[in-house]
């Protein structure tokens, strides 16, 4: 009874969070393996009360022991067994994947020595997420990196902040029907629907030139910029090359192109503050850390998540390089696939996929194998442990994510367990 209310509210947890939550709430919980290892002394039990283990109940004693060797199966692949993705593009090859499993992972040098260390982070949404991770260097000495906050698809916006270094502009950009709102920090330079835009960037281009600060900004294009004031439209003109006002309240618009320009709003010793993203919107999540050092303490962002590799940041730190990072794991195999096409079919007069298949070579060149493969669903791939399932694919069929296991022992103990299953009902 008590397992079965756990798996009731596993999947409350689930779809209410997310799986990871179920996962750390409920299925890798220390108090749900004990539950586990009670079933298997019921089982045992069981066998031992109802004197199953004679010839007479031998299809009892072989029902009930399949229960405890699938148990078993299952902790060995909680164990020992990994799960993770490969990408590969068209013609291309690849011999590594990237878990499901995110890592902190940290990179320090002193100036003599180089320093690393890593943990897994797991992100629960219902309950407390804090931990610390302690890196010695022997001749700086100790830094501390401490969990702060998460931000899921992390948005990034600005605010005026004691301290804050960055200057940027809102502009709203209107092209064709569409607005943007684009935010440019100083030094930028920024591409929107084939127009550029620069602000202090002396990088060579043919937009719209941007420069100034503390209130007073001036820009330039090419060719000549019509300007009208709002709201009473009166109009007037920055001649080509020449720079003219970029002022609030006040519309641009360059000769020859279709777009138009707001200054919307100019913000002066900014700080970076992520908020979390909606369920439409796509972005890195966001790790909040405290980072502490010779008796100081600064909070740093790290962006990441589940498919970044080794996405190291810089963290600026006075007589000490450290760069931190946070998502995947890259694990290396001993072989590669190449994905020589990837095919997917559609169901007739519609964009639906029906099927999507990855023909593969599997190349091994320790042990001179090399043969091909088309992997697509409840078609896998098994080399060596490793099982590869179709998964998903790029958005311009170019391109293929396989999913990975790695759990021979475990998928093979709970195989027998399932037969040993069948043979006791039989």
């Amino acid at each position: 009874v008590l397992f079965a209310i756990a798996l009731g509210a596993a999947t409350f947890i689930e779809d209410t969070y997310d799986t990871i939550t179920s996962k750390l709430v409920v299925y890798n919980a220390i108090w749900f393996e004990l539950l586990m290892l009670l079933l298997i002394l019921n089982f045992i039990g069981s066998i031992k009360r109802y004197q199953l283990n004679t010839l007479r109940k031998l299809s009892g004693l072989v029902f009930h022991g399949a229960f405890i060797i699938i148990i078993l199966g299952a902790g060995v692949t909680r164990y020992a067994g990994f799960e993770g993705r490969m990408h590969i593009r068209q013609g291309a090859s690849s011999n590594f994947i990237f878990s499901d499993h995110t890592y902190l992972k940290v990179n320090a040098s002193d100036g003599v020595q180089t320093y690393e260390a890593e943990r897994p982070v797991f992100i629960n949404q219902m309950g407390s997420n804090d931990f610390e991770l302690d890196l010695d260097t022997e001749n700086k000495g100790a830094i501390t990196i401490a969990y702060k906050d998460y931000i899921p698809k992390g948005q990034e916006t600005y605010e005026e902040a004691p301290g804050g270094t960055l200057n940027l502009l809102n502009i709203t950009l209107s092209i064709q029907g569409h607005k943007d709102e684009l935010v440019i920090r100083e030094g930028e330079l920024k591409n929107s629907h084939d127009f550029i835009i620069s602000y202090n960037n002396n990088t060579p281009h043919n937009g719209v030139r941007i420069t100034g600060k503390n209130g007073e900004f001036y820009i330039s294009y090419p060719n000549q910029i019509n300007t009208k004031t709002m709201p009473a439209m009166t109009e007037s003109v920055i001649a080509a090359g020449e720079q003219g006002k970029f002022e609030r309240m006040h519309l641009y618009e360059p000769e020859g192109s279709e777009v138009a320009l707001v200054l919307t709003k100019a913000v002066s010793n900014a700080k970076i503050k992520y908020v979390p993203g909606t369920a439409d919107q796509n972005g890195p999540d966001v790790l909040l850390l405290d980072v502490s050092f010779n008796g100081n303490s600064t909070e740093f962002a790290v962006l990441g998540g589940s498919g970044y590799l080794e996405n190291f940041q810089n963290v600026g730190l006075e007589g000490i390089d450290l760069a931190i990072s946070y998502g995947s794991k890259k694990i290396v195999l001993p072989f590669s696939l190449q994905l020589n096409k990837f095919e997917l079919d559609r169901y007739a007069g519609s964009m639906s996929p029906s099927s999507y298949a990855s023909e593969v070579t599997l190349i091994d060149p320790n042990d001179g194998v090399r043969f091909d493969h088309r992997i697509f669903m409840n078609n896998v791939l098994d080399y060596k442990g490793y099982r590869f399932f179709q998964s998903s694919y790029d958005q311009d069929e170019k391109g293929t994510v396989l999913s990975v296991n790695s759990d021979f022992w475990g998928t093979w103990i709970t195989y027998l367990g399932y037969a040993l299953m069948i043979i006791g009902f039989i």
